[in-house]
């Protein structure tokens, strides 16, 4: 049977001492998008309120998915996940993309970083718990650059697109867009490398094992119906 959901409590005390502290960071972050969301509706900023409500079902998915279906998902995910939503949250929500130069560079950097780091982890898994999808760990870093570009560019396309449907200046410059392209394989390969290289150690399985023995109960138990 999957993990069985028992409190919030249990939520944290039930993982290793560093994992805790991954988890305890996050869920600090996490509250930081109800005030966000408060400042919107002091505001009456609608644009806030609306990414302030969609960042808080991102943030809070991890916790409801252990809650509902007993996935785990690794705490240093939950942690990067959180804090890359709250990176861009905090930026639109204070100007600062206007008012540094670099914010915009830093933040796109690191949710590249990020989204390469779960579509590893994804694929990981996938492969893992499949009996069809077999790879090994070159091609599994492989998959998760060519994703992060493919996302990379879909992104691009869109902000495109807002810019000539309504008028918005999400991309200035060609430099701006082949800039943020350049940074999303930047990313790519580097997660790519580091991966790797802990799959051969054997510490990225240890990072990600309660996920996979959460997946295979699932599974299991769905087979068993």
């Amino acid at each position: 049977m999957c993990a069985e959901y028992k409190g919030i409590k249990h939520y944290f005390t039930r993982r290793r001492r560093s994992e805790q502290v991954f988890l305890i960071l996050s869920w600090i972050m996490k509250f930081n998008f109800f005030a966000l969301l408060a400042r919107g509706i002091y505001l009456g900023d609608t644009i806030l309120i609306i990414k302030s409500i969609e960042s808080l079902l991102i943030v809070f998915l991890p916790f409801m998915l252990e809650k509902s279906k007993g996935i785990v998902t690794p705490a240093f995910l939950d942690f990067l996940i959180t804090a890359a939503m709250l990176f861009h949250q905090r930026g639109m929500a204070f100007g600062l993309y206007d008012l540094f130069g670099m914010y915009d560079v830093i933040a796109h950097s690191f949710t590249s970083l990020v989204l390469s780091t779960l579509l590893i982890v994804f694929f990981y898994l996938w492969e893992r718990n499949s009996s069809t999808f077999k790879a090994g760990p070159g091609f599994i870093v492989l998959l998760g650059i060519v994703f992060t570009m493919a996302f990379g560019v879909v992104w691009e396309i869109g902000e495109f697109t807002l810019d000539q449907l309504f008028g918005y200046h999400t991309q200035p410059d060609l430099v701006d867009t082949m800039q943020d392209l350049i940074l999303d394989t930047a990313a790519a390969l580097l997660i790519a490398m580091l991966s790797y290289i802990a799959m051969k150690r054997g510490s990225f399985e240890r990072a990600v094992l309660e996920t996979d023995e959460s997946l295979k109960e699932l599974i299991s138990e769905s087979a068993n119906k």
